[in-house]
């Protein structure tokens, strides 16, 4: 976890907290985990004052994970989801937003990788190693997401299940 311009050592598996995620996924308990997101995200957000990553696991992934010699290699499996929360100011008050997005993951990663290819071909994204978030224009990448049939969702409300709107 990224705390305060230092990064902050969590034991992955962890901590567990219910996180609300876009039907049909919905409510799961999501663990601190040990992934490079959290890298990327500082460097494309250096302002952020906390940055943290936690994934969504049965205690059976949870230990397959760790012993992958023991367990079946994975198909492309079913339906996955991101959600992202901002919690900040603006104007003085505090704001928090939360965004989501569900797909099978292997169409989702294909999808953002081609669209990603596409800028690159065309020079809009210039030479260098970056991560997706730090796209000039992440709205166009969005956008062609959408298009493409990828379902992105904003939360609205404050306890309980979120409503989402698509």
């Amino acid at each position: 976890d990224w705390r305060d311009g230092a990064w902050v050592r969590r034991r992955a598996g962890f901590g567990g907290e219910l996180r609300w995620f876009p039907d049909p996924v919905g409510g799961r308990e999501c663990q601190p985990a040990a992934l490079v997101d959290a890298t990327l995200l500082q460097r494309a957000f250096p302002g952020a004052k906390r940055l943290s990553v936690r994934l969504a696991a049965t205690a059976t992934e949870r230990i397959g994970a760790r012993l992958p010699e023991l367990r079946k290699p994975a198909g492309e499996g079913g339906i996955g989801a991101v959600r992202v929360e901002l919690r900040g100011e603006r104007a003085g008050a505090p704001v928090v937003a939360v965004y989501g997005a569900i797909d099978r993951p292997a169409v989702a990663a294909g999808a953002v990788a081609a669209h990603v290819a596409l800028r690159v071909a065309s020079g809009t994204i210039g030479p260098g190693a970056r991560a997706v978030a730090e796209l000039d224009e992440p709205l166009s990448l969005l956008q062609d997401l959408a298009s493409a049939g990828i379902k992105a969702a904003t939360f609205t409300g404050s306890s309980g299940p979120p409503r989402s709107s698509f």
